[in-house]
């Protein structure tokens, strides 16, 4: 089980077992997306779970190459998040956050502007 985290603006799992903190378990369980396997903190994956930006998690799957644009292991991730000058880093959490708390999908105009902004600091 290898620990990633999200570095596009989400990143979808759709099988294999995660290792998710109680608070990301929560609705995931709730709403059938996962199943627990009797090991503490580990989940089957039974439906889609999409996780935001930044968020960490336990994955059991080797990444595949499209899922390496969204996800990357921690080790990787971590060294490439350092590189991210801190500003512009912040402006792309920022945005997020402000779109997340209106409870709406973004809008088409809105991701062009993150992949914007994540182009920038890559």
């Amino acid at each position: 089980m290898q620990k990633v985290k999200v570095i596009g603006f989400s990143a979808t799992i759709t099988q294999g077992e995660v290792i998710l903190s109680p608070a990301q378990a929560f609705s995931r369980l709730e709403q059938g997306e996962i199943r627990e396997t009797g090991k503490e903190g580990v989940y089957e994956v039974i439906g889609r779970i999409q996780f935001k930006f930044g968020e960490e998690f336990g994955y059991s799957e080797e990444l595949s190459p499209a899922m390496e644009g969204e996800m990357l292991p921690m080790k990787a991730a971590v060294k490439e998040l350092k590189l991210l000058a801190k500003d512009e880093l912040e402006q792309v959490n920022d945005r997020i956050a402000e779109i997340e708390a209106r409870g709406e999908e973004a809008t088409e105009d809105e991701l062009a502007e993150l992949a914007a902004l994540k182009a920038k600091v890559e």
